[in-house]
Protein backbone atom coordinates (compact mmCIF):
# COMPACT_ATOMS: atom_id res chain seq x y z
CA UNK A 1 0.00 0.00 0.00
CA UNK A 2 1.41 3.69 -1.11
CA UNK A 3 0.93 6.13 1.50
CA UNK A 4 1.30 9.61 0.80
CA UNK A 5 2.92 11.99 3.26
CA UNK A 6 0.96 13.86 5.74
CA UNK A 7 0.24 17.28 5.59
CA UNK A 8 1.67 20.23 7.35
CA UNK A 9 0.89 22.86 8.93
CA UNK A 10 0.57 25.23 6.08
CA UNK A 11 0.26 22.85 3.28
CA UNK A 12 -2.55 23.57 0.68
CA UNK A 13 -6.02 21.68 0.41
CA UNK A 14 -7.76 21.56 -2.91
CA UNK A 15 -11.80 21.14 -2.35
CA UNK A 16 -13.38 20.57 -5.65
CA UNK A 17 -16.61 19.63 -6.78
CA UNK A 18 -17.33 17.51 -9.93
CA UNK A 19 -20.62 16.18 -8.77
CA UNK A 20 -23.44 17.33 -6.62
CA UNK A 21 -22.99 21.60 -5.53
CA UNK A 22 -22.74 20.83 -1.95
CA UNK A 23 -21.22 24.69 -1.11
CA UNK A 24 -24.11 25.45 -2.53
CA UNK A 25 -26.74 23.42 -1.32
CA UNK A 26 -25.22 23.20 2.30
CA UNK A 27 -23.51 26.63 2.52
CA UNK A 28 -23.24 27.18 6.22
CA UNK A 29 -21.62 23.41 6.44
CA UNK A 30 -19.15 24.36 3.88
CA UNK A 31 -17.78 27.24 5.18
CA UNK A 32 -17.61 25.95 8.66
CA UNK A 33 -15.41 23.31 7.48
CA UNK A 34 -13.45 25.67 5.14
CA UNK A 35 -12.96 28.06 8.18
CA UNK A 36 -11.84 24.79 9.96
CA UNK A 37 -9.37 24.05 8.04
CA UNK A 38 -8.02 27.53 7.98
CA UNK A 39 -7.89 27.48 11.78
CA UNK A 40 -5.75 24.65 11.72
CA UNK A 41 -2.94 26.12 9.64
CA UNK A 42 -4.08 25.02 6.19
CA UNK A 43 -4.56 26.82 3.52
CA UNK A 44 -7.47 26.07 1.03
CA UNK A 45 -7.83 26.68 -2.83
CA UNK A 46 -11.26 26.07 -3.94
CA UNK A 47 -12.22 24.99 -7.79
CA UNK A 48 -13.96 26.45 -10.59
CA UNK A 49 -16.94 25.33 -9.84
CA UNK A 50 -17.30 25.52 -5.99
CA UNK A 51 -20.35 28.43 -5.88
CA UNK A 52 -21.89 27.32 -9.76
CA UNK A 53 -24.94 25.05 -9.96
CA UNK A 54 -26.75 23.37 -12.62
CA UNK A 55 -29.33 21.66 -12.06
CA UNK A 56 -28.57 18.76 -9.36
CA UNK A 57 -24.93 19.22 -10.76
CA UNK A 58 -22.48 21.63 -9.71
CA UNK A 59 -21.49 23.00 -13.40
CA UNK A 60 -21.47 22.00 -16.95
CA UNK A 61 -19.25 18.53 -17.90
CA UNK A 62 -16.45 21.07 -19.49
CA UNK A 63 -16.44 22.89 -16.71
CA UNK A 64 -16.41 19.59 -13.69
CA UNK A 65 -13.88 18.24 -15.83
CA UNK A 66 -11.85 21.24 -16.30
CA UNK A 67 -11.82 21.59 -12.32
CA UNK A 68 -10.75 18.06 -12.00
CA UNK A 69 -7.83 18.67 -14.17
CA UNK A 70 -6.60 21.59 -12.70
CA UNK A 71 -6.82 20.48 -9.58
CA UNK A 72 -4.50 17.56 -10.38
CA UNK A 73 -2.18 19.70 -12.21
CA UNK A 74 -1.89 22.31 -9.32
CA UNK A 75 2.09 21.80 -7.75
CA UNK A 76 1.12 23.50 -4.86
CA UNK A 77 -1.90 21.54 -3.67
CA UNK A 78 -0.87 18.73 -1.59
CA UNK A 79 -4.51 17.42 -0.70
CA UNK A 80 -6.83 17.39 -3.29
CA UNK A 81 -10.79 16.31 -1.82
CA UNK A 82 -13.32 15.37 -4.93
CA UNK A 83 -16.68 15.40 -3.20
CA UNK A 84 -19.15 12.86 -5.32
Amino acid sequence: MIKPPNLQIGDTIGIITPSFPAPVQFEGRYQGAVEQLKRMGFKVKEGICTYKTEGYRSSSIRNRADELMRSQKDAGVRLRDAHS
